[in-house]
């Protein structure tokens, strides 16, 4: 593997980053509580426990173990300036692929919006409606939502305007698509 994130094209390196990509869109998500501060901690220590039973040779030498790891708590999107500063364009991919729902059309976004407030629907209203409103403007404080060409293309407007509008909605007690 090359440093500083760029990939030669020998069959090891394809080999083994379809294996990064594959693992860490597996296991990103693999532990997940709304109430947890610690998802994605929680989801790469699950992933440490899979590899851990990997006694393979082989499977040391494809699988990058750390790279996972990376990329599993690169998903927690508390400091873009990590991602944006890698040459990892990989990682940039994962990354906006896990950000890429919020370029979806109106109506599957508020299904969406809706599907969010449902995990956190312990949270009292105002508090939510806050809390949600102070989430989307970070990510609205970015240059860019998306740190690939294609998927800034794709999305990127989209997603501002979802944010935006739901920001709106958010600051007079609605939550779009919200399941009553």
């Amino acid at each position: 593997q090359a440093e500083n994130g760029d990939i030669s094209t020998t069959t090891n390196n394809v080999d083994a980053m379809r294996a990064t990509m594959t693992l860490s869109t597996l296991f990103h998500d693999a532990v997940y509580d709304p109430k947890s501060r610690t998802n994605e901690e929680d989801s790469a220590a699950l992933y440490r426990t899979f590899a851990s039973e990997l006694d393979d040779a082989t499977a040391s030498r494809v699988f990058d173990h750390d790279r996972v790891e990376q990329y599993i708590l690169a998903t927690r999107h508390l400091n873009n300036s990590s991602v944006l500063s890698t040459n990892d364009i990989f990682l940039k991919l994962f990354i906006d692929a896990d950000m890429a729902v919020l370029g979806k059309c109106n109506s599957a976004y508020d299904v969406y919006s809706g599907l969010i407030r449902e995990e956190y629907k312990y949270v009292q209203r105002d508090v939510y409606c806050e809390k949600r409103s102070q989430v989307l403007s970070s990510f609205l404080c970015e240059t860019s939502i998306f740190q690939t060409k294609v998927m800034k293309n794709a999305f990127e407007a989209q997603s501002r305007s979802n944010l935006q509008r739901e920001i709106e909605l958010l600051s007079q007690g609605i939550i779009p698509g919200e399941i009553m």
